[in-house]
């Protein structure tokens, strides 16, 4: 959904149970700019949450992590080269 246009949270919501109703892996990554209110923040984890096994939370960090091994998925210890396949790069 990064691509798409704001949408207000119905929407979102909405939008995410049509997208996620097809896929066996159902994680969402949630990040937010500084200057978004806490409250709404958590009013949006808490709208996805239902729709997924796995809300992740895009910190900093996270997001270091992502430039420097290719991949953001939760636990993934495989990512390192290749953006993302490189256990195939051997």
């Amino acid at each position: 959904m990064n691509a798409e246009l704001d949408a207000a949270l119905p929407t979102v919501v909405l939008r995410l149970h049509d997208i996620m109703r097809t896929r066996a892996e159902k994680v969402i990554y949630v990040a937010a700019e500084p200057t978004v209110p806490w409250e709404e923040f958590v009013e949006l984890v808490d709208s996805v949450w239902p729709e997924a096994d796995v809300v992740s939370l895009v910190t900093p960090q996270v997001e270091a992590e992502v430039r420097r091994s290719f991949c953001i998925r939760p636990s993934c210890r495989d990512c390192r080269n290749f953006g993302g396949y490189g256990r195939f790069a051997q």
